[in-house]
């Protein structure tokens, strides 16, 4: 009998270990394995020789079992309920993805600088959004499972969509918003990686870490068209992105998290924090969108490049500045100011539109980017009469 109880309890210590850390690395408190914790301890401490050791050892594997079983449970009480509205979580400045001191894009004169609103562009379907989860070992999809993992980290909404016998494939919405899951076995490109995690500076472990992963869960996101606000918002829709990756870490063998339109790496413990952040564009320069900085290349570039790499993917401009010199932190909020008008507002930047204000230092005009994959860009140029090199002036309020 003693050697059952070691064996039993070793299991249950096992399995609640492994649920206690996986919440602590989810920054949430897992009530069940406290309590398997407990009784496992109380077990231990009263012995197999009585009645009552048995009895808590009893107790402990049975709140396992509930745990384990709850995500099944959980799916099918939540596929006949009616969706409320998820909670957010407040933890302020989770992320910082703003330069200090960065402008007010609402203050720069955009609106009187010729730049387009949402609603006076063209009203085509946003590209979709994908983001990639890379996994440390073979990996079998339970949309289900999936699902109640998702309502539990705050998108109360999510609801599995049918989606045929394709195995390894889950389709959710979350009000306007289609997410496709996808399992995919085999590593990603070493290549990809590699830029990816030259452009993690905040992670210093990101290349060692992924190169760990064997496949891959591919995220995509699709709606009709972005709205400036609410739940069809670019911002709403990369929380989505950031609740699935930690829905998925809570029992996906998780290691890193890529950001391909962006070049960026992302460890999973990052995905709470991030679906957290309450300031829409530090949330965006924090994941789907990077800045970089490029110094002269002879034959390639003879100055400095300056750009924005992952607007694209979210149906706007990203943005490209060339100067002979280094550009000094003026010249770089205004980049960011400009990216940032784009996201807050959705507004579409013109050839020959001024920025910051129609006093503005920079001209925009339509080119091919010098760095990064092809895709449209917008050169800020100085106006043909200034010098690059002059001092910004003052903003106008317009």
């Amino acid at each position: 009998m003693l050697w059952l109880f070691v064996i039993l309890g070793a299991v249950g210590l096992a399995s609640a270990l492994q649920a206690a850390v996986a919440g602590a690395v989810a920054r949430r408190f897992d009530f069940h394995a406290a309590v398997a914790l407990v009784l496992l301890a109380a077990a231990w401490a009263l012995g197999h020789s009585g009645l009552p050791g048995w009895c808590a050892l009893g107790g402990a594997l049975l709140v396992e079992a509930m745990r384990r079983i709850a995500p099944m449970s959980a799916a099918r009480r939540w596929d006949s309920s009616e969706a409320v509205d998820p909670p957010r979580a407040t933890e302020p400045d989770a992320v910082s993805g703003s330069p200090p001191d960065a402008p007010d894009p609402a203050a720069a004169g955009a609106d009187s600088a010729g730049g387009v609103s949402a609603e006076g562009a063209a009203a085509d379907s946003p590209p979709p959004l994908s983001t990639i989860v890379l996994l440390s070992d073979m990996w079998q999809l339970a949309p289900n499972v999936l699902v109640a993992s998702l309502r539990r980290c705050g998108e109360r909404g999510a609801r599995l969509e049918p989606h045929g016998d394709h195995a390894g494939v889950a389709r959710v919405s979350i009000g306007p918003v289609q997410l496709q899951i996808e399992y995919v076995s085999g590593p990603v490109g070493g290549p990809v990686l590699e830029e990816a995690a030259a452009q993690s500076w905040e992670w210093g472990e990101a290349l060692e870490t992924a190169r760990r992963h064997v496949a891959r869960i591919v995220v995509s996101s699709s709606l009709t068209a972005y709205t400036g606000t609410g739940d069809a918002s670019r911002e709403c829709v990369l929380r989505l992105h950031c609740r699935m990756h930690q829905a998925l870490a809570e029992f996906a063998p998780v290691v890193a998290i890529l950001w391909p339109g962006a070049g960026r790496l992302l460890p999973p413990v990052r995905a709470g924090l991030l679906a957290s952040e309450k300031r829409g564009f530090a949330l965006a320069a924090a994941t789907a969108v990077n800045f970089r900085t490029f110094p002269p290349e002879p034959g390639v570039v003879e100055g400095f490049v300056c750009d924005s790499i992952g607007l694209d993917a979210l149906g706007l401009s990203d943005l490209q500045l060339e100067s002979p010199s280094e550009p000094d932190e003026s010249a770089t909020r205004d980049l960011y100011a400009l990216a940032q008008w784009q996201f807050d507002t959705a507004g579409v930047p013109l050839d020959e539109m001024p920025w910051p204000s129609p006093a503005g230092r920079w001209r925009l005009r339509g080119g091919t980017p010098l760095f990064g994959r092809s895709r449209r860009v917008m050169v800020m140029a100085p106006p043909p009469s200034a010098d690059p090199d002059a001092p910004v002036d003052s903003v106008s309020e317009g």
